[in-house]
C-alpha cells in the first residue's frame, strides 16, 4: 500500500522542458511526469548533469521556475519551486 505523504496534490503532466543555469544556457532537456504548485518530477537521460539549483522552462510556456533538487535516482530527479 501507497501512503500519499505530500502536502500538494500532483497531477500527472507530461510535458517537454528545458534545465537552464542561472545565466539562460540550457543544460539538458527533459520530460516533466508530475507537477504541483510546489515542485515536479522529471525525466532525464542523465540526471547526475543536472545541478542542485536551475531553472526550469517548460517547453509548452506555461511555466519558468527556479528549482531545487530534492531526490534523485537512476532517470528522475524530484524538485521543489523555490519562487
Amino acid at each position: 500500500m501507497n501512503i500519499e505523504l505530500r502536502k500538494r496534490y500532483r497531477r500527472q503532466f507530461t510535458v517537454g522542458a528545458n534545465v537552464s543555469d542561472h545565466d539562460g544556457r540550457t543544460i539538458c532537456g527533459c520530460h516533466t511526469r508530475d507537477l504541483s504548485e510546489k515542485g515536479a518530477r522529471l525525466e532525464l537521460a542523465t540526471p547526475e548533469q543536472v545541478p542542485n539549483e536551475f531553472i526550469l522552462t517548460l517547453a509548452d510556456g506555461t511555466r519558468r521556475s527556479h528549482c531545487k533538487v530534492i531526490w534523485r535516482n537512476q532517470y528522475q530527479v524530484g524538485v521543489t519551486f523555490l519562487d
